[in-house]
């Protein structure tokens, strides 16, 4: 019996070891029942790059679209409606849901450098480019692996558009750490990925 508790406890130390090594990362799969699966070793680099980079858009645009619509007011005191359709969303979302952008912000954003964190750790030689192993990306089929382009540049659209919104949000800081992190990315793929 005690043997067993012990093997448990063993077990739950190797599990949370393996959450602290992956957080902010994204699992491969994430099931409506409640479950997710990774299908390397690691999860994907670009599915968490790639949800990096569309939160940042989509934050950065409701922030944006949120200033219009507090600035483009009529008579009636009533926010006009526009003729692009992602104002529209936005302003939908605003109106019937009454969405807090500042909140959601607040709550995102330490998530998304959570995130890249977890992205830096898989720069396993400091060169600026991620490495990846087999079944860690889109292509969990291919067994391609190592310092993939396609990951990279997912990484790079991350980093630059994570960058923008903190730009946006006046976290000038951090801001400047992605753009280092970015340029550093950059010089990586340039030096060391063309043929």
């Amino acid at each position: 019996m005690a043997e067993d508790h012990l093997k448990w406890i063993i077990n739950q130390q190797k599990q949370k070891r393996k959450q602290k090594n992956f957080e902010g990362a994204l699992p491969t799969t994430i099931y409506q029942a409640g479950y997710s699966e990774i299908y390397g070793l690691n999860p994907d680099i670009d599915s968490t790059a790639l949800i990096i980079s569309t939160t940042s858009w989509i934050l950065t645009k409701i922030l944006k679209d949120t200033q219009t619509i507090n600035k483009d007011t009529n008579t009636e005191d009533q926010p006009k409606i526009s003729q692009n359709p992602s104002l529209h969303l936005s302003k939908y979302s605003k109106l019937k849901f009454d969405t807090n952008p500042q909140k959601v912000i607040d709550f995102v954003i330490p998530k998304m450098i959570k995130a890249i964190d977890y992205l830096c750790s898989r720069d396993i030689d400091n060169d600026g480019i991620l490495e990846q192993n087999h079944n860690e990306d889109w292509m969990n089929t291919g067994l391609r692996a190592g310092k993939i382009v396609y990951s990279q540049a997912s990484f790079i659209l991350a980093l630059k558009n994570l960058a923008y919104i903190l730009s946006e949000i006046g976290q000038y800081n951090k801001c400047k750490k992605m753009i280092k992190l970015y340029n550093k990315t950059i010089e990586g793929v340039e030096n060391k990925l063309w043929s």
